[in-house]
């Protein structure tokens, strides 16, 4: 591990750090000193750390800029170089990346792009050339790029993810015989006044040596880096049910009750957008619930109890309460923006959306005050915050605020104030869980994920037509590294749709608008299904395995084929997929992570029937756009 920052005009790296307990300190003089807090798991071979930047005497300090929190090489001895007229081989060092969420535009206009998400994609460092440049767009962590990187030469490498739920960047450069890495924030050259203390961006390196490095990393993550690491109390899955937040409160009352009286196996309740605010329009799913945003008051002529009876009968069938609040963003014009206009971050020009100011310790109490007060009153579960903020973008909000001298200040304590908020309410409330959204799948990072849930991972999701290839795709690549993700089914009397959606965390919207009614039957079917999602749940957070799955596949012709292993118990689940115009009758698959010379039991969970296998398998679905899904332990 290393890392480097310039102040006042010299170069300091971990070297000029003296050990004080567990953590190691650079005394730079009256009052300044910067800390590297250190974390070792050494289980996994891995380390993180964050550095704090602090100034504890009477004057401003000097500059600090060139903040690398992470400044590495990482050596790759015998590697090849490019030779001209061959491809890449596995001796050219390369960098494995993810990439993030689209714009929502795309969505609409590109299966293919829309199917990239969580996608991997590899670049390779054949000689000392131009260095790779990555980052992510927009202020939000995983908006087109994942913070998240895996460097290697054949099956040896380092896994590296950044803490960071703002702005960051990576520059790699292949030096000879080693790669030379450094990532920090984007936006971050200040000096501190008197009394200040700031944190950068966290850092996690996971080296490892011979293959299953991912799924490795993804036990760190679960071990290490979810909300359930700090809090293991709190429950580590939501199976929802949603319904939106325009719904009026006797409706939404009529449905929790229906959902119990027809034994739907769900724990949750979820409503959404469109339950504050004074705007009243007809359409259940229009653009009121963007303009009411910032007004947190419940609308008293859907809701004439303020949602508190819904919260008491959710509570009374024994179900939890997930609300959704865009914390983060004010519509100008709602109270809270005409009463303190100085808690809000501006752009010049824009006339409709502010930022709450988290890095502003009134405004931080405001929200803060806010969210426990909801979670008091309405008995949450879930506190589900979304930021969707997209042009201007947050990176413009905090540039535009930030002062001479100061450029990245308001954004560093707009996320210190975030990580400041979620830490106080998970410590606060015992059992509540952060969904974190931020316009579907837009925070993920280390940091956020130690705090959070990511209950609707894509805003693909709010299409009325999805591609469930394409949701298929999106779950084997968020389960490479992700512990913990969510999706949502739109027709759950679909199986085939349902289980191209089957997640860690999984909610059904069939039940959601007020034009949805779903029949006696349709309950029926939904019962199954949830009881089967609730049967294989446990297994959705462990190693995955892609055994079949390709990518973008237009034609249809293809089959999907999943494999989820629970080290501890020894057992997991296949789920396979036939497409819609797959030709192929039957998939031969050999499983992975399985004990050698072991026979384990395999059931198919649609007839029941079993039978023994040491892990090859043969997999037959004679009709087209059809899905199985087996359950196996060991059977020795």
């Amino acid at each position: 591990m290393d890392f480097s920052f310039k102040y006042g005009g010299r170069i300091y790296r971990k070297k000029d750090f003296d050990k004080e307990d567990d953590r190691l300190v650079c005394k730079l003089g009256n009052g300044v000193q910067v800390t590297a807090v250190i974390r070792d798991f050494a289980e996994f071979n891995a380390l993180s750390w964050v550095l704090y930047f602090e100034n504890t005497g009477k004057e401003n300090s000097l500059l600090f800029s060139e903040i690398k929190d992470c400044d590495i090489s990482y050596p790759c001895i015998n590697a090849e170089k490019k030779r001209d007229g061959y491809r890449a081989s596995a001796n050219i060092p390369a960098v494995t990346c993810m990439n993030g969420m689209v714009y929502q535009d795309y969505y609409r206009r590109s299966e293919q792009i829309s199917s990239e998400e969580f996608g991997l994609f590899t670049e390779y460092f054949f000689d000392e050339s131009t260095p790779k440049h990555y980052e992510n767009v927009g202020g939000r962590s995983s908006d087109r790029l994942m913070p998240f990187f895996d460097f290697h030469t054949k099956e040896d490498g380092i896994m590296l993810a950044i803490g960071w739920t703002g702005d960051w960047q990576l520059d790699a450069v292949r030096n000879d015989d080693e790669l030379i890495i450094a990532a920090g924030l984007r936006n971050a050259e200040f000096y501190l006044i008197p009394g200040e203390k700031l944190r950068t961006a966290s850092i996690l390196l996971m080296e490892y040596h011979g293959s299953n490095a991912k799924n490795k990393f993804k036990r760190l993550l679960k071990t290490h880096f979810s909300h359930t690491e700090k809090y293991p109390h709190k429950p580590d899955n939501v199976t929802a049910s949603m319904i939106w937040g325009s719904v009026p409160s006797e409706e939404m009352i009529k449905r929790v009750r229906n959902l119990k009286k027809h034994k739907i196996p769900i724990d949750t309740v979820w409503v959404d957008a469109g339950w504050y605010g004074t705007i009243i329009g007809k359409d259940t799913h229009g653009t009121e619930w963007g303009r009411n945003t910032g007004d947190w008051r419940a609308n008293t002529v859907l809701h004439p109890n303020e949602m508190k009876d819904v919260a008491e009968v959710i509570k009374e069938e024994g179900l939890g309460f997930l609300l959704w609040v865009e914390l983060e963003r004010a519509v100008e014009g709602t109270p809270i923006t005409v009463e303190h206009p100085d808690w809000f971050l501006r752009v010049e020009g824009e006339k409709n959306n502010l930022v709450l100011n988290l890095g502003k310790e009134e405004a931080w109490q405001y929200a803060f005050d806010l969210v426990d007060g909801l979670v008091r009153k309405l008995h949450l579960k879930v506190f589900r915050q979304d930021y969707n903020i997209t042009e201007p973008s947050s990176t413009q909000y905090f540039s535009e605020n930030d002062t001479t001298g100061r450029r990245g200040i308001t954004e560093i304590k707009h996320i210190m104030g975030l990580y400041r908020l979620w830490d106080k309410l998970l410590e606060d409330h015992r059992d509540l869980v952060i969904d974190n959204c931020a316009s579907g799948g837009r925070r993920f990072d280390i940091e956020a994920l130690s705090r959070s849930i990511v209950l609707f991972r894509t805003d693909y999701l709010c299409l009325n037509n999805t591609n469930f290839d394409t949701m298929a795709l999106h779950t084997a690549g968020a389960s490479t590294y992700f512990p913990y993700h969510g999706a949502s089914a739109r027709d759950v009397t679909d199986l085939y749709n349902a289980r191209c959606t089957y997640s860690p965390c999984w909610a059904i919207c069939n039940y959601n608008y007020a034009t949805q009614n779903p029949t006696d039957e349709e309950f029926d079917i939904t019962r199954k299904t949830v009881t089967e999602y609730n049967r294989i749940q446990r297994y959705l957070s462990c190693d995955f395995y892609n055994l079949g799955t390709v990518g973008y596949d237009e034609s249809g012709v293809g089959w999907n084929v999943f494999q989820y292993h629970d080290t501890d118990t020894d057992s997991g689940i296949v789920m396979a997929f036939r497409k819609e115009n797959s030709p192929f009758p039957s998939a031969n698959i050999t499983l992975k992570g399985l004990k050698e010379n072991y026979s384990y039991r395999f059931t198919n969970l649609d007839t029941c029937e079993a039978f023994n296998s040491n892990g090859e398998i043969e997999i037959v679905l004679p009709e087209k756009r059809t899905s199985v899904i087996f359950e196996y332990t060991s059977a020795k």
